[in-house]
């Protein structure tokens, strides 16, 4: 009985593998940039303002408060109800590790890229504040000036229905009757957003030109037949009453929205929205700090003190630049030396499985270079198969997996009475994580696909050589 000959032509089998070669030698190079083009993990995090969050977060008013603060509190309620329906997401910096810092760890023995990541996420926080406050001021000034009208003419209807109607209802009949719609709010949207993103905000020019649409809202009120003052009907004596009492509306009006606007503008009464939102967080550090400083009963002495990168410079720096470096301080001040010194080990293990990741890929190039002249250019493609969809499942899959199994309930049972008041907050909460792993995923899912075609060229080749050789034919 004959030797069975090996099927397949021997030209068209090299030619096959090295196109497949060319395509695996790409796909290992899109692998390890990927890590380059992309962070190597990144966590993003957005909170949409829910009605369940203002309902359990906004500021209540006591009956027994100070009358101005009372309705500062009721108008901030209703700016942020009108809010929610909105639907207004706040993007909020996370966090980002740079494949290059983990890189540097491994190959450098320094704690030089612990500080550079740092540094790098806190520079992230603050592009995130600015863009924060680009979404957030159209659907804000939106809301200001549904909650000041809408009160007002809800006061000013409830005087002229009778008994019984529904208030909320003929508030509404009587906005519609005036015109003050979604066009209307959007027309004079644009000019109170040009108020208080100018050069020379103050809280006086902001509070002016939302009380511009006030007055013409009420004027337009003041003319209706249903719910308006029929003024030539009345008498000298009553008209002057009626006047007397819409010039004290709009002061206690004026007055309420200027308590509202200070509690955001600077000492000066200027408005800088991006000043405005540093501020805010930079009274919150300092709020933990001094609650920090007031449980020890003394100042913490840190590596890195507060009072070099803070209070020093207060004078001198903007709160913008004043937060960066409160930032700055709240995170060193927390890490001393060995505490980075093991920071900087952690990045430099994690950095070398980078590098022992990057070496899978690369390896499959330099076996590729090598066997380019050799009767068999084949190769073995196991080792990224089984190593390159790990980091993107560690790093990306795993982590949403577990955030989606929080938000479906997952810890009902573990949190008991608490998982009600978790929900309100998971459920206006969105975690995403994304990775440079992601290019050497899909690489090698495609390595994988390919690898069928593949090895099947490559064994019938490896065959034909050997019948070749065993015959004398090579």
């Amino acid at each position: 009985m004959g030797k069975k000959v090996p099927k397949g032509d021997k030209k068209k089998l090299k030619s096959a593998i090295f196109i497949l070669n060319v395509i695996i030698s790409m796909l290992c190079v899109v692998a390890i940039l990927g890590y380059y083009i992309m962070p190597l993990w990144e966590v993003k995090i957005s909170v949409t303002l829910t009605p369940e969050i203002v309902e359990k977060y906004a500021p209540k008013s006591e009956s027994s408060s100070d009358g101005d603060e009372s309705s500062s509190e009721d108008m901030i309620g209703g700016i942020l109800s009108s809010l929610s329906e909105s639907d207004v997401k706040l993007e909020i910096s996370g966090i980002t590790l740079d494949t290059y810092s983990f890189v540097s760890a491994a190959t450098g023995g320094t704690t030089e890229p612990v500080k550079k990541l740092i540094d790098s996420n806190i520079n992230g926080i603050m592009k995130s504040l600015s863009d924060t406050i680009d979404s957030v001021l159209a659907p804000l000034m939106k809301s200001v000036v549904v909650t000041v009208v809408t009160d007002q003419v809800k006061k000013t209807v409830k005087e002229a229905i009778s008994a019984g109607d529904n208030l909320d209802e003929e508030t509404k009949k009587a906005l519609d009757e005036m015109g003050f719609n979604e066009e209307y709010i959007d027309e004079n949207i644009d000019e109170i957003i040009g108020a208080i993103t100018s050069e020379n905000a103050t809280v006086e020019s902001v509070t002016t030109t939302i009380m511009d649409v006030y007055d013409d809202v009420i004027s337009k009120l003041e003319s209706s037949s249903t719910y308006g003052k029929n003024l030539d009907e009345m008498t000298e004596e009553e008209r002057a009453e009626y006047e007397q009492e819409k010039t004290k509306a709009h002061e206690n009006v004026e007055k309420v929205l200027t308590i509202v606007l200070s509690q955001i503008a600077t000492e000066d009464g200027s408005i800088n929205m991006s000043e405005i939102l540093s501020e805010i967080v930079l009274s919150a550090l300092s709020e933990e700090e001094s609650a920090s400083e007031g449980e020890s009963g003394e100042a913490t002495a840190y590596a890195y003190s507060p009072n070099v990168a803070y209070a020093d410079e207060a004078e001198s720096e903007n709160a913008t630049e004043q937060l960066k470096a409160k930032l700055t301080a709240a995170i060193m001040e927390k890490l001393n030396d060995e505490t980075v010194s093991k920071i900087a080990e952690v990045m430099k293990y994690i950095g070398y499985v980078i590098l022992f990741t990057f070496f899978t890929w690369a390896y499959l190039i330099l076996k590729i270079i090598v066997k380019l002249g050799a009767k068999n250019p084949g190769i073995k493609l196991k080792l990224p198969i089984w190593l390159g969809y790990i980091p993107f499942t560690i790093l990306v899959l795993v982590p949403s997996g577990v955030i989606y199994a929080i938000k479906a309930g997952a810890l009902d049972s573990v949190m008991g009475a608490g998982a009600s008041d978790a929900k309100v907050i998971l459920n206006a909460v969105n975690i995403t994580f994304s990775s440079g792993a992601v290019f050497s995923f899909v690489c090698a899912i495609v390595l994988f696909v390919l690898s069928f075609f593949y090895g099947r060229y490559r064994r019938e080749l490896k065959q034909i050589i050997r019948y070749e050789r065993k015959n004398g034919l090579d």
